[in-house]
């Protein structure tokens, strides 16, 4: 008998250990270990327990007696403590733990409850008869009105074995009832029997005909909840439930057609059932079918105009994306007159809502003030809500305003942070941003391998501003092996996207033959969707090739008109260029005044040339009062740049003292660097020879000391400037 008690202690062991293993293995639906709910922590406690009990040395009929009460008191306190936890959890559903599956055993519930018997005494007679006898309706009406409280204490326990009566007689509502409740013992346990059981007493109302319990099946075969995911059961119920005019089973099949999930991809019956749904008031099927004439798909027409008014049908029934959506459209413009205001007040219902691309938005306007005063406290509260839910362009926001110091300390480190939680997400804009930051070093160790590998991961997710960098690596060499063929394939990339800096790159690949072969008229029409964009330079070098003819068919008025688009972006070059055809009269009607007023332009902006032209007509008196002192000063601008005529200008303005004082020394100076810097001929007309006397001349009225000192300066010039004398 000793051995009989010991082997069975030994039994209970093993089946600890078996239990404990089995919960070890499980993962509730919500993610939580096995071994954290109420049944595998009961089990590896008891397997605790058997180890120290060994560990005492019992005698062999304590072990039996003590392992029969242990396993007792297992299966006791795991029940209680599941019925707990689903009872705080769920307060309003009973828990559904049925002893043997398909038996109408009472379930199990922590808090005691009034006796049945006193409880219906509240409940009419006749009705409780009715039931009593078996009459499936009355149960029914039993069970709701112990569910809702009516005439009874409210008693979820109760309601469900009425309920369970009612289906057993085939009762469509009460089995939908039935199969809930299992469904929803499934989500909060992850129990695979609860989940057959949902699928079971869902599919019988289901049979029945009944509307809700057929989408609600669909629905957990379009999920996988509890069953096999199965797109063609899904599919089957959505058209069950959608031919009876239910409006969510209408949107949920046409989300099938759209992917062709369980039926064949059709955007004709997709768009149909979106339009019947719509029009029956599902606020999601409204801003669905609103977005697709905005955008054209799925063979309808764009129409900006039926998109607002679904929009706006859905955002009147408090739907989230159809406020976002109708804010978006006042916020561009699109079938409604433009209205910042009206876009942000729409964007912050939604994001209330808890929306997180309106929260990304709202974030952005706060940013910008955009139809709000500028708040960056605001607008980072925003973001970081939306990048809380895992929102990515979020996120990367929210590391730009990091990285820019918008309203928080600059912090290239959280900024880091944030950019690569939303490229690994595959957000390509993070991507390219916390690559800048590797090959910067800025809140990251420098790295321009890391670098390179997110602008790879960018570009290929047609990142236009990533393909443009890479193209730029390539071309220079850094970090990779210079490779035109390879730069002009990813600048193409991205000019094919509008990027106009790309665009203006291959244009000057085709010119020189860098990685393709030479073509005039091919870059020159890149060139050309470069300046149309905007691009300043882009718009400069065309007009060049218009006035010269190059690629094109010469034109000096187009020039003149695209330099002058180039000007009003500040192009210093084009300025210049407008100057010249005033003096010439060439694209312009003749004007020295015009010239003068665009050289000054451009050498305001710095431009050598353009400084020089303006002192030459401020020394001649050309389109502006003669004036030697500014003259001067403008010649020296252009000088200190290395412009041998300005320089020419300055030596003899003070060798002979006009508008200065004469200083010899100053002359000499100057003249030295022109005559070695000025090419001969001279493209400016200065005759070099004389200007060689001229410093030789002024040289020789200089002191020893003095022109020592004087040809020591040049010398230096020559060197910090590395220009060869």
């Amino acid at each position: 008998m000793q051995g009989l008690a010991g082997g069975f202690w030994w039994a209970n062991v093993l089946g600890c250990a078996y239990f404990t293993q089995y919960w070890a293995r499980k993962r509730r639906n919500d993610g939580t270990p096995g071994l954290m709910t109420p049944g595998g922590q009961v089990w590896a406690w008891q397997l605790v327990f058997c180890f120290v009990v060994l560990a005492l040395e019992v005698s062999p009929w304590h072990l039996f007696w003590l392992g029969l009460v242990s396993i007792v008191l297992s299966i006791i306190v795991s029940r209680v403590w599941r019925g707990r936890m689903l009872a705080a959890r769920y307060p309003d559903l009973a828990r559904v733990q049925v002893q043997q599956r398909g038996s109408q055993t009472k379930p199990l519930s922590a808090a005691p409850q009034v006796p049945a018997t006193t409880q219906a005494a509240a409940i009419n007679p006749s009705l409780l008869a009715k039931a009593n006898a078996g009459d499936a309706t009355s149960q029914r009406l039993v069970a709701e009105a112990y569910k809702e409280g009516r005439g009874v204490p409210k008693d979820n326990e109760e309601a469900y074995v009425w309920y369970r009566k009612a289906a057993a007689k085939g009762d469509a509502e009460s089995q939908l009832q039935v199969g809930f409740l299992y469904w929803v013992n499934y989500k909060i346990q992850g129990d695979a029997q609860d989940g057959l059981q949902a699928e079971l007493w869902l599919r019988k109302a289901a049979e029945q005909g009944h509307t809700f319990a057929q989408r609600h099946l669909a629905g957990i075969y379009e999920t996988g909840t509890g069953v096999e995911q199965d797109y063609v059961q899904a599919a089957h119920w959505y058209s069950k439930a959608a031919e009876q005019g239910d409006s969510s089973a209408q949107f949920s099949l046409a989300e099938l057609y759209t992917v062709g999930h369980g039926v064949p991809s059709d955007d004709t019956k997709a768009i149909n059932l979106y339009q019947e749904s719509a029009e029956r008031g599902h606020s999601a099927a409204q801003a669905k079918l609103g977005l697709y004439y905005a955008l054209g798909w799925y063979s309808l027409p764009t129409d900006y105009a039926k998109a607002v008014s679904w929009y706006r049908k859905a955002a009147q029934q408090g739907n989230a994306d159809g406020q976002l959506l109708l804010g978006g459209c006042y916020e561009r413009g699109t079938g409604v007159q433009k209205d910042a205001v009206q876009a942000a007040t729409l964007v912050s219902m939604a994001a209330k809502q808890g929306n997180s691309g309106a929260q990304h938005r709202i974030g952005n306007y706060y940013l910008t003030g955009h139809g709000v005063a500028q708040d960056y406290s605001q607008a980072k509260y925003w973001l970081l809500k939306a990048s809380e839910q895992g929102d990515a362009p979020a996120q990367c926001s929210l590391g730009l305003l990091y990285e820019n110091g918008h309203g928080v300390a600059r912090d290239y480190r959280q900024a880091a942070e944030w950019y690569r939680v939303a490229a690994e997400q595959g957000n390509s804009d993070a991507q390219y941003r916390i690559a800048l930051l590797y090959a910067a070093g800025n809140g990251v160790p420098q790295d321009l391998a890391k670098a390179i590998e997110w602008i790879r991961k960018s570009a290929k997710q047609y990142n236009s501003a990533a393909q443009f960098e890479l193209g730029t690596l390539y071309m220079e060499g850094r970090g990779v092996r210079k490779d035109y063929r390879r730069a002009v394939e990813w600048f193409l990339k991205a000019a094919e996207q509008g990027h106009s800096v790309a665009q203006f790159n291959v244009a000057t690949m085709y010119f020189k033959g860098q990685g393709v072969k030479q073509d005039d008229a091919t870059g020159t029409a890149w060139l050309r969707k470069a300046a149309e964009q905007g691009d300043a330079k882009a718009q400069r070098e065309y007009g060049n090739r218009c006035y010269k003819g190059e690629g094109v068919r010469q034109d000096y008025v187009e020039a003149a008109n695209w330099y002058r688009k180039a000007g009003d972006q500040g192009d210093a070059g084009a300025l210049y260029n407008l100057g010249l055809c005033s003096v010439s009269g060439i694209g312009v009607p003749q004007n020295d005044g015009y010239a003068a007023y665009w050289f000054q332009k451009a050498a305001e902006h710095g431009h050598a040339n353009a400084q020089h032209n303006l002192g030459v007509h401020y020394r001649d008196g050309k389109g502006v009062k003669q004036n030697d002192a500014i003259a001067l000063a403008w010649f020296e601008k252009a000088a200190v740049q290395g412009d041998p005529a300005a320089q020419s200008s300055v030596g003899g303005f003070y060798a002979v003292g006009r508008g200065c004082r004469k200083d010899y020394a100053k002359a000499y100076f100057w003249l030295r660097l022109a005559t070695a810097l000025m090419p001969e001929p001279s493209p400016t007309g200065v005759n070099v020879p004389a200007m060689e006397k001229l410093r030789d001349a002024v040289g020789a009225k200089l002191r020893p000391v003095q022109f020592v000192e004087e040809e020591e300066r040049a010398q230096l010039w020559f060197a910090m400037h590395s220009t060869k004398p």
